[in-house]
């Protein structure tokens, strides 16, 4: 049977919170997510388990990394819907992004010059 996108998240934290009349879990300090494409950090984190979506504050950071890609994402206030695979990225967002060719190339001019 195929897994929702709820069964593959994992979060941990130094305090968390559920909130079943309100449909949310929250976690305060040392806020983790690991997810099969992606790992984020932030000091406060909100996941409505309905709307199936992580909100990331106070120093959220995101890395990513897929069969097409590879990225390392920084922001004030970092949104992920799970279900959709999507980042939404808030206020002095930075971000390092690589493509699987950009990796592929540089690995082969490592390689040359080694």
């Amino acid at each position: 049977s195929k897994k929702s996108p709820d069964e593959k998240v994992t979060i941990t934290g130094e305090k968390i919170e559920t909130y079943l009349n309100k449909n949310k879990v929250v976690v305060e300090e040392h806020a983790q997510v690991k997810h099969p494409q992606l790992e984020a950090t932030a000091g406060f984190l909100n996941y409505d388990f309905v709307e199936k979506k992580i909100y990331l504050e106070k120093e959220p950071f995101i890395y990513q990394k897929n069969e097409d890609a590879e990225g390392k994402y920084w922001a004030d206030n970092i949104e992920v819907d799970v279900e959709k695979e999507i980042i939404f990225l808030k206020g002095n967002v930075k971000a390092t992004f690589y493509s699987e060719e950009y990796l592929d190339f540089e690995k082969e001019l490592k390689y040359k010059w080694i």
